[in-house]
Protein backbone atom coordinates (compact mmCIF):
# COMPACT_ATOMS: atom_id res chain seq x y z
CA UNK A 1 0.00 0.00 0.00
CA UNK A 2 1.02 3.62 -0.31
CA UNK A 3 0.92 6.38 2.32
CA UNK A 4 2.04 9.94 1.65
CA UNK A 5 4.01 8.78 -1.40
CA UNK A 6 5.82 5.96 0.43
CA UNK A 7 5.25 2.26 -0.25
CA UNK A 8 4.43 0.35 2.92
CA UNK A 9 4.27 -3.41 3.33
CA UNK A 10 2.28 -4.91 6.22
CA UNK A 11 0.77 -8.22 7.15
CA UNK A 12 -3.01 -8.46 7.38
CA UNK A 13 -4.89 -10.39 10.04
CA UNK A 14 -8.60 -10.55 10.77
CA UNK A 15 -9.89 -11.48 14.20
CA UNK A 16 -13.27 -13.18 14.59
CA UNK A 17 -14.89 -12.96 18.02
CA UNK A 18 -17.90 -15.10 18.83
CA UNK A 19 -20.40 -14.36 21.59
CA UNK A 20 -23.07 -17.03 21.46
CA UNK A 21 -24.21 -17.01 17.82
CA UNK A 22 -23.02 -13.43 17.15
CA UNK A 23 -19.77 -12.76 15.32
CA UNK A 24 -17.63 -9.62 15.37
CA UNK A 25 -15.08 -9.19 12.59
CA UNK A 26 -12.13 -6.99 13.56
CA UNK A 27 -9.88 -5.54 10.84
CA UNK A 28 -11.46 -7.47 7.99
CA UNK A 29 -9.61 -9.50 5.38
CA UNK A 30 -11.65 -10.71 2.43
CA UNK A 31 -12.26 -14.45 2.44
CA UNK A 32 -12.90 -16.63 -0.60
CA UNK A 33 -16.27 -18.32 -1.15
CA UNK A 34 -15.38 -21.51 0.72
CA UNK A 35 -13.99 -19.58 3.70
CA UNK A 36 -17.15 -17.40 3.76
CA UNK A 37 -19.23 -20.57 4.11
CA UNK A 38 -17.05 -21.59 7.04
CA UNK A 39 -17.48 -18.12 8.57
CA UNK A 40 -21.26 -18.33 8.14
CA UNK A 41 -21.27 -21.73 9.86
CA UNK A 42 -19.77 -20.09 12.97
CA UNK A 43 -22.69 -17.70 13.48
CA UNK A 44 -24.19 -14.40 12.33
CA UNK A 45 -21.90 -11.45 11.58
CA UNK A 46 -23.33 -8.56 13.62
CA UNK A 47 -20.33 -6.19 13.88
CA UNK A 48 -17.62 -5.14 11.46
CA UNK A 49 -14.91 -3.27 13.38
CA UNK A 50 -11.99 -1.17 12.17
CA UNK A 51 -9.52 -0.19 14.88
CA UNK A 52 -6.76 1.27 12.75
CA UNK A 53 -6.18 3.54 9.80
CA UNK A 54 -4.28 0.91 7.84
CA UNK A 55 -7.10 -1.62 8.11
CA UNK A 56 -10.54 -1.60 6.54
CA UNK A 57 -9.65 -2.33 2.94
CA UNK A 58 -12.29 -5.07 2.87
CA UNK A 59 -14.93 -3.46 5.09
CA UNK A 60 -17.11 -2.46 2.12
CA UNK A 61 -17.20 -6.08 0.93
CA UNK A 62 -18.36 -7.29 4.35
CA UNK A 63 -20.90 -4.44 4.69
CA UNK A 64 -22.36 -5.57 1.36
CA UNK A 65 -22.17 -9.27 2.30
CA UNK A 66 -23.81 -8.66 5.70
CA UNK A 67 -25.98 -5.52 5.24
CA UNK A 68 -27.57 -5.92 8.70
CA UNK A 69 -24.16 -5.80 10.45
CA UNK A 70 -23.11 -2.61 12.22
CA UNK A 71 -19.86 -0.94 11.10
CA UNK A 72 -17.86 0.53 13.98
CA UNK A 73 -14.68 2.57 13.63
CA UNK A 74 -12.45 4.82 15.68
CA UNK A 75 -13.45 8.46 15.74
CA UNK A 76 -11.86 10.26 12.78
CA UNK A 77 -11.66 7.18 10.56
CA UNK A 78 -12.66 7.79 6.95
CA UNK A 79 -13.05 5.67 3.82
CA UNK A 80 -12.06 6.82 0.35
CA UNK A 81 -15.20 5.08 -0.96
CA UNK A 82 -17.45 7.21 1.25
CA UNK A 83 -18.44 4.27 3.46
CA UNK A 84 -19.58 5.59 6.84
CA UNK A 85 -19.57 4.09 10.28
CA UNK A 86 -22.75 3.36 12.22
CA UNK A 87 -20.93 4.18 15.46
CA UNK A 88 -17.61 5.62 16.59
CA UNK A 89 -15.69 3.52 19.09
CA UNK A 90 -14.30 5.52 22.01
CA UNK A 91 -12.51 4.34 25.16
CA UNK A 92 -15.34 5.67 27.35
CA UNK A 93 -18.13 4.56 25.04
CA UNK A 94 -20.23 1.45 24.88
CA UNK A 95 -18.18 -1.63 24.03
CA UNK A 96 -19.15 -4.51 21.78
CA UNK A 97 -19.57 -7.00 24.61
CA UNK A 98 -18.72 -7.54 28.27
CA UNK A 99 -15.01 -7.81 28.98
CA UNK A 100 -13.98 -5.64 26.03
CA UNK A 101 -12.11 -2.36 26.36
CA UNK A 102 -10.49 0.02 23.90
CA UNK A 103 -7.17 1.85 24.05
CA UNK A 104 -6.66 4.63 21.51
CA UNK A 105 -3.16 5.95 20.83
CA UNK A 106 -3.24 9.70 21.40
CA UNK A 107 0.23 10.24 19.89
CA UNK A 108 -0.46 8.82 16.43
CA UNK A 109 -1.33 11.21 13.61
CA UNK A 110 -3.97 8.86 12.22
CA UNK A 111 -6.55 6.95 14.31
CA UNK A 112 -5.08 3.74 15.79
CA UNK A 113 -6.32 1.62 18.66
CA UNK A 114 -6.20 -1.72 20.43
CA UNK A 115 -9.12 -3.84 21.63
CA UNK A 116 -8.45 -5.76 24.83
CA UNK A 117 -10.73 -8.73 25.25
CA UNK A 118 -10.68 -10.22 28.71
CA UNK A 119 -11.16 -13.86 27.84
CA UNK A 120 -8.85 -16.71 28.73
CA UNK A 121 -6.72 -14.22 30.66
CA UNK A 122 -6.92 -11.54 27.94
CA UNK A 123 -3.88 -12.70 26.02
Amino acid sequence: MELNGADIQTSRNMVIIRKGNELTLVNTVRLNAQELKTLDSLGKVVHIVRIGTFHGRDDAFYCHQYPYAQLLTLEGTTYESGLTSHQDLTPQGEMLFTGCSLFVFDTSTLPEGVLHIDREGGY
